[in-house]
């Protein structure tokens, strides 16, 4: 509990420091980490292929989530006071502006990352390897690594690049819309859950939690019989003009016991590279969840209402349910809904 306190109290003391390159910045992510998070290096697990660069090591459940708010909190902060300084710009200007400072959107995510001297990190590794990707004029919508099945930058800063944690004595393999966890600790059984359908498996110590279907990454596949869903992801693109376009992306996520239950809609703005490859830019968008959900028996129904409006790369908007609930939807009761400036570009039920 002091540690959970800590980080909270030291986070809001961030957010609220005003300093900066040029202007705007953000205090040194300090979160006491020797005390509440720890850098499991390679050499400390029998399977190396389980950890790659390692992992990081939370004391419990409470401390992990409360780490990717605070994350989150610190680097929407950061942003929006760049954005708000600079707002008279126009979009072009403001992204001129934007490199020529070098404010970078991720520099909170970067300061926690740096504490933790070997660490790499899903995000660190996604970010890297788009880059790649650019330099090399490689960069297409079926090779993208921003499309991993982990939604939110926050949760990719805290999870090594095989979307992987250990918190407690457990560790966690994160999954497309849930979790397999080794109450145990073993890494041996962590790098045969890594590579394997662990449902197939007569595992000792393991816990499948949330939809899995058979790998970390798989979709649930469902069919046009089903009553109503959960589980679900898609992608969508909108032409703006020859050269931009808006990426929307949706998904509904059952219950598991560390995650709950969320809905989530994020919108991107895209510019096309002249070799055919296409990356974020800032401007400003809106990302609306509305519609009828249901709950785990279809029924229940209540209204969604959630947006958020912003001036950046990429807007999200998450609804999260209440313990034990499950949200699904009822064929074309439940979407999220897409704009640029005022604008409407996708508009998209979960269940068509």
């Amino acid at each position: 509990m002091k540690n959970v306190l800590r980080l909270t109290l030291l986070s809001m003391l961030m957010v609220f420091a005003s300093c900066q390159k040029e202007d705007v910045n953000i205090e040194d992510t300090n979160l006491s980490t020797t005390d509440a998070i720890r850098f499991v290096k390679p050499s400390e697990a029998k399977a190396g292929t389980a950890l790659v660069n390692g992992m990081l090591e939370f004391p419990d459940q409470a401390t992990f989530l409360s780490t990717i708010d605070n994350l989150e909190t610190q680097a929407e902060a950061y942003d929006d006071a760049f954005v708000a300084k600079w707002d008279h710009l126009n979009d072009d200007d403001l992204e001129a502006k934007e490199i020529a400072i070098g404010h970078d959107v991720h520099q909170p995510y970067i300061d926690f990352e740096n504490q933790f001297p070997g660490f790499i990190s899903l995000r660190k590794d996604i970010r890297d390897t788009q880059a790649d990707l650019i330099k090399n004029q490689t960069l297409n919508d079926s090779n993208e690594p921003d499309n991993h099945y982990v939604f939110d930058d926050g949760v990719r800063t805290v999870l090594n690049e095989n979307a992987q944690v250990k918190i407690g004595a457990s560790l966690f393999q994160m999954t497309r819309f849930g979790y397999v966890e080794i109450t145990d600790g073993n890494y041996s059984t962590l790098a045969t859950v890594a590579n394997t359908d662990a449902s197939q498996l007569n595992l000792q110590n393991v816990i499948i939690e949330g939809g899995y279907y058979g790998s970390s990454s798989a979709n649930n596949p469902n069919t046009s019989s089903t009553t109503c869903r959960t589980d679900y992801d898609e992608k969508n693109y909108a032409t703006v003009s020859n050269n931009r376009r808006i990426k929307a992306t949706q998904k509904l996520k059952g219950y598991s016991s560390l995650w709950g239950t969320k809905i989530k809609a994020k919108t991107q703005y895209q510019k096309k590279r002249w070799w055919g490859g296409w990356t974020s830019k800032r401007t400003k968008m809106t990302s609306t969840i509305t519609g009828e959900s249901v709950d785990n028996d279809c029924t229940n129904a209540n209204n969604e209402n959630r947006s958020k409006t912003k001036r950046s790369r990429k807007v999200k908007t998450i609804i999260s349910g209440p313990s034990v609930y499950v949200y699904k939807t009822e064929k074309q009761e439940l979407k999220t809904i897409h704009k640029r400036y005022s604008t409407t570009y996708v508009d998209d039920y979960f269940y068509e």
